[in-house]
């Protein structure tokens, strides 16, 4: 049996409901975390949220879904190539509208427009926690396979280094000189 943060929810039910909305998600049911992790479906994540009318001021009697999700997800490191346990962590506000029209995100919330469809709140925490995730992956610099001294573009001691553009620089002083 699915929990109440599987399972999809209507405008109307989600007005309806006032209270905590959390739990454990299965990663089996987050279709993007699997493919973050190269397919495997191992692993949950916890959630603490609310979903209440009055839970974001600004929008008093819209339902918003405001909380923290919180998992370890499998990724590889883009500086040794090596797999590592990441800890993804993200917070969210929610506000539930069955249209945006006029209306502009908060400063601390998002519109999560429903029209007359559903939405799952596991859906919401994979998004922020997607969101959440670095532009570079990579192990803390302590942990690192890859540290700097075996590094491709370490310092060294005085000797002349190859670098990518060094024919680039060659032909600039040529051109420099032939005008």
């Amino acid at each position: 049996m699915s929990s109440p943060l599987e399972k999809p929810w209507s405008l109307a039910e989600l007005v309806r409901f006032e209270g905590p909305l959390s739990g454990v998600i299965p990663i089996a049911v987050c279709r993007r975390l699997i493919e973050l992790q190269g397919g495997s479906d191992e692993g949950e994540i916890v959630v603490a949220g609310e979903l209440s009318t009055r839970a974001v001021e600004a929008t008093p009697g819209e339902p918003a879904f405001v909380g923290t999700a919180s998992t370890f997800v499998r990724l590889t490191c883009e500086r040794c190539l090596k797999k590592f346990d990441f800890a993804l962590e993200a917070s969210f506000a929610v506000v539930f509208i069955a249209a945006i029209g006029e209306r502009q995100d908060g400063p601390d919330f998002d519109f999560w427009e429903l029209g007359c469809g559903t939405v799952r709140p596991a859906d919401v925490v994979e998004e922020y926690l997607v969101l959440a995730l670095p532009l570079a992956v990579k192990h803390a610099d302590d942990e690192c396979a890859a540290t700097a001294a075996e590094s491709p573009i370490a310092e060294t001691d005085g000797r002349p280094t190859q670098s990518p553009f060094a024919g680039l620089r060659a032909e600039l002083d040529k051109q420099r000189h032939s005008d």
